[in-house]
């Protein structure tokens, strides 16, 4: 039996990516901070759903100019499989994000770009370019919507995929 509600499967179909979990951080200085956290990560590549688990730290780096605010997250995930072999991955993701909103709305406009990197196979196994609007409604909260060209290997075979970017972050 699938680890989703069927009726989210019908509804992301072949392809999709769902995940959930937590992190704990700490701001170290004004510009940098350090993370740990959890994540559950369900895939759907074929007809069945395949499971991952996911720890990961993380330093995460940011700073503000005029119009812009620029973010640098280095991270590296501990991945648990039940399906294949157990691997850790280094993430990079740089985000360029306007510090003024699109007039007459509380809308701003961000650009970012990750790469992901497998120690095990010692190679480049992923990139993702995106771009969007996000909306900051509360201290703490963050929401945006964009778009994500994503650029992987499956085997040794790279593939593109688009995909439709959803974000709900919350900071304590």
């Amino acid at each position: 039996q699938s680890p989703v509600h069927p009726a989210a499967t019908r509804v992301v179909g072949v392809g999709a990516v769902c995940f959930t979990g937590a992190g704990l951080g700490y701001q170290l200085t004004d510009t940098w901070s350090v993370r740990t956290g959890y994540r559950r990560v369900w895939f759907r590549p074929q007809d069945e759903w395949l499971e991952e688990d996911r720890l990961y730290t993380e330093a995460f780096y940011t700073r503000r100019f005029d119009d812009l605010r620029f973010t640098s997250r280095s991270r590296f995930e501990f991945r648990f499989f039940d399906y294949r072999e157990n691997d850790v991955r280094f993430r990079n993701e740089f985000v360029f994000e306007s510090n003024r909103p699109l007039p007459g709305t509380p809308l701003t406009v961000y650009v970012e770009e990750e790469f992901f990197y497998s120690t095990n196979d010692d190679r480049f196994e992923a990139n993702w370019l995106g771009a969007g609007l996000a909306w900051r409604p509360a201290d703490g909260v963050k929401l945006k919507l964009g778009y994500r060209w994503n650029r992987f290997r499956v085997g040794d075979e790279w593939r593109d995929r688009d995909t439709l970017v959803t974000g709900i972050n919350l900071f304590f």
